[in-house]
């Protein structure tokens, strides 16, 4: 349905239209620009339509589409991304269950979200649009320095299936390491609420204090590897999120994402010569 805004909007660019229908008379001009409006709002209704009715991704073809990633390949970066996360009006991907602890089942659910990222780089240095580079507030190496967001983690109890329960929001994020291609979860101290408005955590807070499971004596994390590049194409629902190869990689550092140059990524992670693991990918519903 066209709207007076929409033709308000085309009217306001005057010279543009004034230009088009040169010669047009008013009643002429009026039909023609609410046929045109009306005509493009239904090729758009159209797309819609289609995204809507296109299958959900399942597990094992994001998994697929994960370890085909070269991230020495700007566009097979993108391809991942359209994929997984930058669906507009088709269907999520079907959540990433990481692994149980105690009561609850975790989950990635795959989406862009808002993130605060730092631009320090020298005016007129592009800056790499999907990987980013991670900085730790003490000075040293990070345990991942370059890495693609994939999503957030969330809980539900482990009884419940995921699409009938309220989810348990988490503030870790999950991303990609990608150079050693293993999945880590980082705290974001810089979380925002459901409504969008700024939470951050006070660094004085234990961030198991927002996981929904106990602490139970376990060493406390900002930062932790849940899955290597090897365990990623061999998830089982059942294995532990917490467990002990996982804990002894935990850290309490604060990590903040910063825009990382493209011609770095070019250096340190040069485009792959041949097919990386996984193959080329899937297609949506493929």
């Amino acid at each position: 349905m066209t709207t007076q805004n929409d033709f308000a909007r085309v009217e306001s660019n005057s010279t543009a239209v004034d230009t088009a229908l040169k010669g047009w008379s008013p009643t002429d001009r009026t039909a023609f620009l609410k046929w045109f409006l009306a005509s493009g709002m239904k090729d758009r209704q159209d797309v819609v339509s289609k995204q809507k009715e296109q299958p959900v991704l399942k597990s094992p073809q994001y998994i697929k589409a994960l370890q085909a990633i070269d991230f020495g390949d700007r566009a097979s970066i993108g391809k991942f991304m359209s994929l997984t996360q930058i669906r507009d009006c088709q269907p999520p991907p079907q959540p990433i269950s990481l692994g149980l602890d105690n009561s609850f089942r975790y989950y990635l659910n795959s989406q862009l979200g808002y993130l605060e990222i730092t631009d320090k780089l020298p005016e007129g240095t592009d800056g790499h649009d999907e990987l980013i580079e991670f900085k730790a507030q003490d000075g040293k190496p990070p345990p991942l320095q370059y890495a693609l967001h994939l999503g957030v983690l969330e809980a539900i109890p482990a009884r419940k299936n995921y699409a009938d329960v309220d989810k348990i929001k988490t503030p870790f994020r999950v991303w990609i390491d990608a150079v050693a291609k293993s999945i880590w979860l980082v705290l974001d101290r810089n979380a925002t609420n459901e409504l969008g408005d700024p939470a951050p955590i006070d660094p004085r807070d234990d961030p198991w204090n927002y996981l929904p499971t106990p602490r139970n004596s376990r060493q406390t994390f900002d930062v932790m590897q849940v899955l290597t590049s090897d365990e990623i194409g061999r998830i089982d629902d059942n294995r532990p999120l917490f467990g002990a190869a996982s804990l002894l990689t935990t850290q309490v550092r604060h990590l903040q994402p910063y825009t990382v140059a493209k011609d770095v990524i070019g250096k340190k992670i040069p485009k792959s010569s041949g097919p990386t693991a996984g193959g080329s990918g899937p297609t949506a519903g493929g």
